[in-house]
C-alpha cells in the first residue's frame, strides 16, 4: 500500500477542513467551533502511530506500539460527538454549521478506520489472527465506551 498518497490526501482534506473553520472564524468573529481542529489532531495521532508501526519488526515493539496506539485511539472516534454543538451561533447560516462538523467527522472517521485497519494488519504479523481480532474488537468496544 502506498501510504504516502493516502497520507497526502488525508492531510489535504484536513487542511481543507481547517480552512473552512478559519473562514467561519473570520466571518463570525468567534471561535465557536475551534474544538473541531483539536479533535481532528487527536484523530491523526493514532493514525500516525499505525503508519510508524509498519516499519517495526520485533514482536515486543509491535505490542508496545499497540498499547501506545490504543491510548490515543480510544479518543479518536470522539469527533463524531461534535454534532452535539450544532445549534446555530451568530450570523453563520445553519447549513454551514451543519457542514463543518460533518466535514471534520468524515476525515476523523477515515483516519480512525484506516488506523484500525493498519494496526490489525501489523498485529497479525506478531500474534495469531484470533488474538488480533480479539484485541481489535476490544479496542473498538473500549473506544465506544470512552465516547
Amino acid at each position: 500500500m502506498n501510504y504516502h498518497k493516502v497520507v497526502k490526501a488525508l492531510f489535504a482534506l484536513s487542511i481543507f477542513c481547517v480552512l473552512i473553520e478559519a473562514a467561519r472564524i473570520v466571518k463570525s468573529g468567534t471561535l465557536g467551533y475551534i474544538f473541531l481542529v483539536w479533535n481532528l489532531v487527536l484523530a491523526w495521532i493514532p493514525f500516525y502511530f499505525s503508519i510508524i508501526i509498519q516499519n517495526v519488526i520485533t514482536k515486543i515493539k509491535i505490542i508496545l506500539f499497540f498499547v501506545l496506539w490504543l491510548m490515543f485511539f480510544l479518543n479518536a472516534p470522539y469527533i463524531i460527538t461534535d454534532f452535539l454543538h450544532l445549534p446555530p451561533k451568530g450570523i453563520i447560516p445553519l447549513w454551514f454549521d451543519v457542514f463543518l462538523p460533518i466535514a471534520f467527522a468524515w476525515i476523523g472517521l477515515l483516519l480512525v478506520i484506516l488506523s484500525l485497519y493498519l494496526m490489525q494488519q501489523k498485529l497479525r504479523t506478531a500474534i495469531t489472527s484470533f488474538s488480533t481480532n480479539i484485541l481489535i474488537l476490544l479496542a473498538i468496544a473500549l473506544s465506544g465506551y470512552c465516547i
